[in-house]
C-alpha cells in the first residue's frame, strides 16, 4: 500500500463507544507502522455539520475535503447511516463496531462481540467483549515493587439486581483476607449515592476510596495496568473486559441476575472458561485464578482489519 491509509472515525461521543474506537485506532496505528503503512486519522462527530445528512452525501451534494477517507469506522447506532453514506461517496472501506442497526452485509467489515450473537460471515470478526484502550501489563515492570489491588464498583443496571450491603460485605471480606495489600476502590456514575459512605464507615485501613468524579480518562488504565489483582462488579461489563485485557488476575463480585440475558450469560461464560474468578470460588481457594489466555481484542481486530485491507488491495 503506497498511499496513506486515511481513516475517519465517526462517533456519537458516548464514552463507551469512544473507548472502543480509540482502542482500535491505537492498535491500527501501531500495526500499520510495523507494516510501513502511513496512517492519517480524523475524528468526526455524527452531528458535525461537515458531514451533513446521509441523503445529501449519498447524492454527492457535499463538497469533498482535501483528504478524503480510504476507511470510515463507526461505533454507535446513530453513526451507521452516515458511515455508509460517506463510504459510498468516497468509495471508502466501511467498518462498524458492535452489532449494527442495519444489515451487517452493508459494511465492508464488522467487529462484533460474541454476546451480540453475530451471524458467521467472512466480513465479520467476533470478539470476546467490546474493544478497549487497555494493553497487557508488562509483568517485568516494577517487578520488585509491591503492587496494589484495585476494585471497580458499578451500580444499578437492567442486567443485575444491585444490593449495597451484599457488595460491601464481599469487598470487606476480600480486604480482610488480603490485609497486607493496599487496595484502591472507585465507583461509577451508576453507583448509589450512599454506597461510598456506607463502605467508608466499615472499611479497614488498607482501602483508599476514590470518587469517579475526581478521576480523568488516564486514571483507570493506569490503575488497571499497575494492579496485582482486580475485582469488578459484574454489571460493569466493559471494566471486566478491560481488567482481563491487562492480563491481571480478575475477580467478579456476586450479584443476582434480573433475568438471564446475553450480558450476564457472557459473564458466566468467562467464569466457565476460567478467565475470571467468581466471588464464591475465591472464598474456597482464597486466591484469584490466573487467566488461561491473554486477551487483547483491539490488537487482534487491528491485525484482522489490516489483513483484509491488504487482501482486497484497498488503494
Amino acid at each position: 500500500m503506497t498511499q496513506p491509509l486515511i481513516i475517519w472515525y465517526i462517533t456519537d461521543n458516548k464514552p463507551g463507544h469512544l473507548n472502543q474506537l480509540k482502542g482500535l485506532s491505537n492498535r491500527l496505528a501501531d500495526q500499520a507502522k510495523a507494516l510501513n503503512i502511513n496512517v492519517e486519522e480524523r475524528w468526526l462527530s455524527f452531528l458535525d455539520s461537515e458531514l451533513n445528512w446521509p441523503a445529501l452525501v449519498w447524492r454527492n451534494e457535499v463538497s469533498t475535503p482535501k483528504s478524503a477517507p480510504t476507511m470510515v469506522v463507526a461505533a454507535g447506532h446513530k453513526t451507521h447511516l452516515k458511515t455508509l453514506a460517506l463510504a459510498r461517496k468516497h468509495r471508502a472501506y466501511s467498518v462498524v463496531l458492535m452489532q449494527p442497526s442495519v444489515p451487517t452485509r452493508l459494511f465492508n467489515a464488522a467487529i462484533i462481540p460474541i454476546h451480540d450473537n453475530p451471524k458467521p460471515s467472512v466480513n465479520t470478526l467476533t470478539t470476546i467483549g467490546v474493544l478497549n484502550k487497555i494493553s497487557p501489563a508488562d509483568a517485568s515492570e516494577h517487578a520488585l515493587e509491591p503492587k496494589p489491588g484495585v476494585m471497580l464498583i458499578g451500580g444499578q443496571s437492567k442486567h443485575f439486581i444491585w444490593n449495597d450491603d451484599e457488595i460491601i460485605s464481599q469487598v470487606i471480606e476480600v480486604l480482610q483476607q488480603d490485609s497486607c495489600k493496599h487496595w484502591t476502590l472507585s465507583n461509577s456514575r451508576r453507583t448509589p449515592k450512599k454506597f461510598m459512605q456506607k463502605l467508608a464507615a466499615q472499611a479497614p485501613q488498607n482501602l483508599t476510596l476514590i470518587e469517579h468524579q475526581k478521576t480523568d480518562a488516564t486514571w483507570l488504565p493506569l490503575q488497571i495496568q499497575s494492579a496485582s489483582n482486580i475485582w469488578v462488579t459484574p454489571d460493569s461489563v466493559s471494566m471486566v473486559y478491560e481488567a482481563m485485557t491487562s492480563g491481571v488476575p480478575t475477580g467478579v463480585f456476586n450479584l443476582k441476575n434480573h433475568k438471564t440475558n446475553r450480558i450476564n450469560s457472557g459473564i458466566l461464560e468467562l467464569i466457565n472458561n476460567n478467565m475470571v474468578t467468581p466471588f464464591a470460588q475465591w472464598k474456597k481457594q482464597l486466591q484469584l485464578t490466573e487467566p488461561t489466555e491473554q486477551l487483547w481484542e483491539a490488537d487482534r481486530a487491528a491485525r484482522w482489519l489490516l489483513g483484509r485491507i491488504q487482501q482486497e488491495a484497498l488503494p
